[in-house]
């Protein structure tokens, strides 16, 4: 579990761990199919929006204000497009530095460029 803008977030379940796990070159030696790969990014996905629909709650609270279900939506569709291209960002770093495991230089100059490029 984690804090996130005092909302505790948890990302659970077989499909997020299996994820989590192919991503860190912990099943390789699994060969994953188009179907199970497109449910585990819908199930990512549908933790993104999760928690973006309760930082969204809170954040509405203390600004008195109303986020509709249409923006906490869209909102979580940009999330989850900015954490896609940014690992795909900083896979292609690593693999541009000649590694084959993503350390964290590669995340900082990740991070750096999806604030300057």
């Amino acid at each position: 579990m984690r804090a996130v803008h005092g909302v505790a977030v948890r990302v659970r379940g077989a499909a997020s761990e299996q994820w989590l796990r192919l991503k860190r070159g912990r099943c390789s030696d699994k060969v994953w199919s188009t179907g199970q790969q497109q449910g585990l990014m819908a199930a990512l996905e549908s933790a993104v929006w999760h928690a973006t629909e309760q930082i969204a709650e809170t954040e509405s609270l203390e600004l008195r204000a109303t986020a509709t279900s249409g923006f906490v939506a869209s909102l979580s569709t940009l999330v989850f497009s900015q954490i896609h291209t940014l690992g795909e960002d900083v896979e292609s770093f690593a693999k541009h530095r000649g590694g084959k495991v993503v350390n964290v230089e590669d995340v900082l100059v990740g991070g750096w460029c999806s604030r300057r490029c």
